[in-house]
């Protein structure tokens, strides 16, 4: 028995690691699959288990993600493409505030001072700020969360490397106002307010590319839903029909489909004779003749008659809605280099993060500094590169996403990947054998050449 759950909050391969271990301490669990591209969490639970769904959305909601029932597909695609347009603003307003402050900061000479504050310094950090504080949140809140459950993920890095570079580069502005300061920083000739906003508008950037990719991966699976009408036209008694969601059509259920419909369910003809264009399935051009008796597949196309048939599946389990859970449980699956891409992300932000206070140690406390940087400064500098240049955003992300953007677009071009191993081990392909008419041609014939008489 199988369940499968909405995870949010996840950011990188640690936070998969930790909705997998959250998940597989609770009883009754026999396994589950993590998903950080489709957000997702399909959980296998052992046999005779007695199934909580509170238990599971608990523990994962305790551990600062936000575990919740799936919802429909259409619900899914609307979101996603809400959340990507949402990135693409904030990605767009966090560069056109930090280009201007990388140009200030490398090209501007000093415009003089305002009550003992450089003024070029000042006007930095004011781009800087909305930056930091409004477009940089949700890595401040999503760090904070994970701080407070003792993991670390891709928003700590985030967080640290910007709050050190915005809190030093403010200290270093802010100096000449504040006795206590002043000698400390009086030497210091250096801010890093654009480094912060730049890590920020990069990290968003990349955040609304793989949106985007992951949207139009999933177009595939859209697509193939959009095969399946969302009503059917149900037989009383007296013959009359009455129109209901496909949802509700249980089988055994007698339905009419008229003449260019596209049948709603799977099931057998019990009344009339039609051609079928069954090209959808399985690639052949020319219509199929049905008659009483025969099996129809749900999302064929009835061509030239009306149809009686008797449905003999339920929405969720006929043919077309198969292929669909096919393409799904393709994206949903790891193949073997992202089983140890997954290992190796788990502890590499703890190790990041080991590797940073190391530099800032040796830089802070056992060297002067270099040219006209302090020590404490190139230990500051040091900090934020590490923190940053180590994101884990494409060790945890880059094999998820190519996988799903791979089976995505097979799907699209009607190649079906049943195993995501499968996949993997394409490119030792060496011989392909097909047997079918539209698998490498159009499968419709067209004029290729006009010759007059």
């Amino acid at each position: 028995m199988e369940s499968t759950y909405r995870i949010e909050g996840m950011t990188c391969a640690a936070c998969v690691s930790s909705v997998d271990s959250i998940i597989n301490k609770i009883g009754d669990v026999e396994s589950v699959r993590v998903n950080l591209a489709l957000e997702k969490a399909v959980v296998q639970w052992k046999e005779g288990a007695d199934i909580n769904h509170d238990a599971i959305e608990e523990a994962v909601n305790r551990g600062g993600f936000v575990a919740s029932s799936m919802p429909t597909p259409q619900q899914i695609r609307q979101e996603r493409i809400d959340a990507v347009r949402q990135q693409g603003w904030n990605a767009g307003l966090a560069l056109l505030l930090a280009i201007p402050t990388l140009i200030v900061s490398m090209f501007f000479s000093d415009l003089g001072s305002s009550n003992g504050m450089n003024s070029n310094w000042l006007i930095a950090f004011l781009l800087t700020l909305p930056v930091y504080l409004y477009m940089g949140q949700q890595f401040h809140i999503g760090a904070w969360k994970a701080i407070r459950k003792g993991r670390a993920n891709m928003d700590v890095l985030v967080h640290l490397g910007t709050t050190t570079a915005f809190l030093w580069s403010s200290l270093v502005l802010f100096a000449p106002k504040m006795s206590f300061l002043r000698n400390i920083f009086s030497s210091t000739q250096h801010v890093y307010f654009d480094g912060a906003a730049l890590i920020i508008a990069f990290v968003l950037l990349g955040n609304f590319l793989e949106g985007r990719a992951k949207l139009q991966a999933t177009d595939a699976i859209f697509s193939l839903m959009d095969l399946q009408p969302k009503t059917a036209d149900v037989l009383n008694d007296e013959g009359h029909t009455t129109t209901i969601p496909v949802e509700d059509v249980e089988p055994g259920t007698n339905i009419l489909v008229k003449t260019g419909q596209t049948i709603p369910l799977d099931g057998q003809v019990l009344e009339g004779s039609a051609l079928v264009d069954m090209s959808m399935m399985t690639g052949e051009t020319y219509p199929v003749r049905a008659r009483i008796g025969d099996e129809v597949i749900g999302g064929t196309i009835l061509v030239d008659a009306p149809l009686t048939i008797t449905t003999t599946q339920p929405y969720h389990q006929t043919v077309l809605s198969n292929v669909i859970q096919l393409v799904d449980e393709a994206q949903m699956g790891k193949a073997p280099i992202q089983r140890y891409v997954d290992r190796i992300a788990a502890v590499f932000v703890p190790i990041v993060i080991a590797c940073a206070l190391i530099a800032v140690a040796y830089w802070g406390f056992f060297t002067d500094g270099v040219d006209s940087r302090s020590g404490g400064e190139i230990a500051i500098l040091a900090l934020v590169s590490t923190l940053v240049i180590a994101c884990p955003c494409a060790l945890g992300l880059a094999t998820p996403t190519a996988l799903m953007v791979g089976t995505g677009t097979g799907a699209r071009f009607g190649l079906l990947v049943k195993g995501i191993e499968a996949l993997e081990r394409s490119h030792a392909t060496t011989t392909l054998v097909v047997d079918k008419t539209g698998t490498l041609t159009t499968g419709r014939p067209k004029v290729s050449h006009i010759e007059f008489i």
